[in-house]
């Protein structure tokens, strides 16, 4: 590109392109064909433009300039002459060349990519000069000045001078921008994950050092989480969590049940950490799950607990962190991983969401669905555009939270009804996370707020392929299952419930589900008439044992989804194992919450006879 002819530097230019991208991902109903440099102008180039077209897509783009930027020129040709801009590819977009920055947002990604030695620091940089001023400490060497224009490049300032100057009295950052919140009232950046230089210097070796490898990593991978399609979760979150049966709990704002119900049913119970920042929101921890310092301690130990954190790091309680920590170093998977997670998640499960393409092959895919002209096609295409917008830059900003904006729940919102459910998002990114972590998701269960249980139910049809009915495990009827099953109560030890249940006696549903999946109904029916004969067998000879039936033995107390009486999830998940099965995949959500109810149900009656006597033991 010429720039020694352009009055505009080429950051600028940059910049252009990078609102000009925004643009024509949300109107490809517009045959646009790209921007082009010609004597001191930027064109847009738009076949067959007529004057009202011209006004319209001046007032259409207007609505996402970016104050301070110039607006290209919208013409029908250009010049032979004229200089084709590119377009970003997948690199660039993941990178962020070109956006809009708010100046504490290019502070974090600064520290967070330039090395420590390099810490503290001041800059400034001016799209009118293209000079990009860095204050050190300390001269760097040649070698050193090398090193910072290429990671500058890496940040999409490649196209500035640098200037290096020097000033040894540059202060240390301060921990908390109270300056802002004291004249704002509150802080605009709370939810932004700050980097490390900005964590206070108080918080433990420990905590610092993990937090600084979730955000190596980041550095290291974001490409490859927004386009390798054989990046896995394997390659950076513990195999403890991926490879046992879990549950995901998320106990960030609302209180949950106690932890033992969830210890019954699953090998490895993964906590969203509660929020600690507002004195009249914060619950206990301890108080929440009903276990105090030492019993959480030597759960973490066991491998039976694992936790997340989902937000800005100084949301929580830091003593808690560190203590779990101390513990066991892998025992929290930090927002990064966890967003990284969620997004490859995302992305195997729906095909859609969660990948990043070049601005020019998104073009051209909305292109399409908007020529196809069907209602259904323009929902899809509107949807898709508003996912893809800034999807790389609020997951970087944001983390797990910016799965809010770019996950299935605010998708559909954008497709059915924006304006009725523009909160959707919010509701279901916690069921987003549970696809990560590989986990069966316990959705928040509270009458005084359904929508919470609705909208996990809807999303959960969306990923698993719109099933007719999709069950799911009520968080209600826990309690119900382990007292009437298992006699389980509150109160019992929990570090003794731990080591019944820890046992390889307790198998999964999912292996009963494959063993009877191939089972003609009348082999089903004959192989329940044998087991419910060899329970009564076995209950027979001890009378304190409360006569159940295999085909209820849920005693009717318990109900699914669709609020109708039923029997056994397991007799129900053998009966339709053979059709479900058959077109459906193994994965897919209403086989994941057939295996969540009935997660510890018993292979055999041998087996079923020896896991209520334990626990029986243990209660008596």
């Amino acid at each position: 590109m010429n720039k020694k002819k352009c009055l505009y530097t080429s950051s600028v230019i940059q910049s252009v392109a990078n609102n000009y991208e925004r643009f024509i991902i949300q109107s490809a109903d517009i045959d646009h064909q790209g921007l082009y440099l010609h004597n001191d102008k930027i064109y847009a180039l738009v076949p067959n433009l007529s004057d009202l077209l011209k006004e319209e897509l001046i007032e259409r783009y207007e609505k996402v300039r970016v104050v301070g930027m110039p607006r290209p020129e919208f013409c029908g040709d250009v010049d032979k002459s004229a200089e084709r801009i590119p377009l970003n590819d997948t690199w660039k977009k993941i990178c962020l060349h070109g956006h809009p920055f708010t100046a504490p947002e290019a502070a974090n990604e600064l520290n967070i990519h330039l090395p420590e030695k390099y810490h503290p620091f001041h800059f400034d940089f001016k799209l009118a000069t293209n000079i990009f001023e860095l204050k050190l400490r300390f001269e760097p060497n040649e070698d050193e000045t090398h090193e910072l224009k290429i990671l500058l490049a890496s940040l999409g300032y490649d196209d500035y001078e640098l200037v290096v100057t020097v000033d040894k009295a540059i202060p240390e950052y301060p921990s908390e921008g109270k300056a802002v919140r004291k004249t704002l009232g509150y802080d605009p950046n709370s939810l932004l994950l700050k980097a490390k230089s900005f964590l206070p210097k108080s918080y433990s070796k420990v905590v610092l050092d993990k937090y600084q490898e979730d955000q190596d990593f980041w550095v290291d991978n974001r490409t490859k989480v927004f386009s390798d399609l054989e990046f896995s979760q394997s390659e950076f979150i513990p195999t403890s969590i991926l490879k046992s049966t879990s549950c995901f709990v998320d106990a960030s704002v609302f209180s949950r049940q106690n932890i033992r119900e969830y210890l019954a049913l699953y090998k490895t119970v993964i906590i969203a950490l509660p929020f600690n920042d507002n004195p009249k929101l914060s619950v206990d921890f301890y108080q929440m799950f009903s276990i105090n310092r030492f019993e959480l301690q030597e759960l973490v130990k066991r491998q039976r607990l694992k936790f997340t954190i989902t937000q800005n790091i100084k949301r929580y309680s830091i003593e808690l962190i560190t203590m779990i920590l101390d513990v066991d170093p892998s025992a929290i998977v930090f927002p990064r991983a966890l967003a990284s997670s969620t997004i490859i998640g995302m992305r195997n499960r729906s095909g859609i969401l969660g990948h990043t393409l070049t601005t020019e092959q998104q073009f051209h895919f909305l292109r399409v669905l908007k020529q196809e002209g069907s209602e259904a096609a323009l929902k899809l295409a509107n949807s898709v555009s508003n996912s893809w917008q800034g999807m790389e830059y609020l997951v970087n900003k944001l983390g797990p939270t910016g799965i809010s904006y770019v996950g299935m729940g605010q998708f559909m919102s954008n497709m059915y009804a924006p304006e009725e459910t523009s909160m959707l998002g919010w509701l279901t990114a916690s069921y987003e996370y549970s696809l990560g972590l590989g986990a069966h998701y316990v959705p928040y269960d509270d009458p005084n707020h359904p929508e919470w249980l609705k909208a996990c139910e809807y999303i959960g049809g969306c990923y698993a392929g719109f099933q007719k009915q999709n069950p799911i495990l009520k968080e209600a009827e826990i309690g119900i299952l382990l007292n009437k099953v298992y006699s389980i109560n509150n109160d019992m030890d929990v570090l003794e419930l731990d080591r019944v249940f820890s046992g390889r006696e307790i198998p999964f549903a999912t292996d009963i589900l494959d063993r009877f999946s191939n089972l003609t109904e009348e082999e089903l029916s004959l192989k329940l008439m044998e087991l419910r004969t060899e329970i009564g067998k076995l209950e027979a000879n001890q009378k304190r044992l409360s006569k159940w039936d295999l085909t209820g033995f849920l005693g009717g107390t318990a109900a699914l989804a669709f609020n109708q009486p039923f029997v056994s999830i397991l007799v129900w998940g053998m009966m339709v194992a053979p059709r479900l099965l058959s077109h459906t995949h193994p994965h897919l959500e209403v086989f994941n919450r057939l295996s969540a109810i009935n997660n510890r149900t018993c292979r055999d009656v041998v087996l079923i006879k020896r896991s209520r006597d334990q626990v029986s033991s243990v209660v008596s």
